[in-house]
């Protein structure tokens, strides 16, 4: 059913200016079309049909009520439509049948008007909704994403050699952030090549930071490594800062941190 697009508040009722004799007659006249003029949309003022089909109801009411799809109208003959190469005669729903000299004329709208508009709001409606709930799983996955969990390990101390003190038990978590930092004193008179690098479950070396302690008597150096560990939350690991140097050298302010987010 093609919905008709013109409308008019102001059309009056008329009656029929000659017989319908025919389920195929394409036109027909009316005694008046006073008011039957576009009161709503970018025509307003023009004759019924300027901005598409609308629809005529004749022998309103009764038996032989007819709805027809109309597609303008000239002096005071109203033309019939023709859609996908069909007359629009017995429109929404009923018959398309003849009609007496005098029968009662009325402009109306099809039934599928106020359905669509219905349907309109609902689906829109539905729409908001599933927009509201997509929008609100995504705020909890952004939430649970960037929220740091209560569980955080951390140790400060260290055993001369390698590896540095292990944290161990780690659990509980599907991804970590593991930080690593450690200051470095050279103690020896050449200049000092350090590696500095996370180790998990002794495995590694994980971002290793390399660096060089000049000759020139003690000096000190700094490194930090930031890791990404993604693992299964039944899974336990351990983790160690593993070092190495051509010279001796001694740590200090040395502290792993593992922070479980999600």
């Amino acid at each position: 059913m093609t919905a008709p697009s013109s409308f008019s508040g102001s059309a009056q009722a008329t009656t029929l200016g000659g017989a319908i004799t025919s389920t195929t007659q394409s036109s027909f006249t009316v005694a008046s079309v006073s008011g039957w003029l576009e009161t709503v949309g970018s025509h307003v003022g023009q004759p019924l049909g300027t901005s598409g089909n609308f629809v005529v109801c004749i022998d309103y009411g009764t038996s032989s009520e007819e709805r027809i799809l109309c597609s303008s109208i000239t002096g005071t003959t109203i033309n019939v439509a023709t859609v996908g190469g069909v007359l629009q005669r017995g429109y929404d729903g009923t018959t398309a049948t003849t009609h007496s000299f005098g029968a009662t004329v009325v402009h109306t709208i099809s039934t599928d008007v106020p359905y669509q508009a219905n349907l309109g709001v609902t689906n829109a409606a539905a729409a908001q909704s599933a927009a509201n709930a997509a929008q609100s799983t995504a705020n909890s996955a952004l939430t649970a994403a960037n929220t740091l969990k209560s569980n955080v390990w951390t140790t400060g101390s260290y055993t001369t050699g390698n590896p540095f003190t292990n944290i161990t038990g780690i659990t509980g978590y599907t991804n970590y952030m593991i930080m690593a930092t450690c200051s470095y004193l050279n103690t020896g008179g050449a200049a000092n090549n350090v590696s500095h690098a996370i180790q998990i479950n002794s495995s590694g070396p994980y971002s290793t930071q390399n660096f060089i302690l000049a000759s020139s008597g003690a000096t000190r150096g700094a490194a930090t490594s930031v890791y990404a560990y993604t693992t299964t939350t039944s899974s336990t690991f351990s983790v160690n800062l593993n070092v190495s140097a051509t010279q001796a050298y001694t740590p200090s302010n040395f502290l792993i941190q593992v922070i479980g987010y999600n």
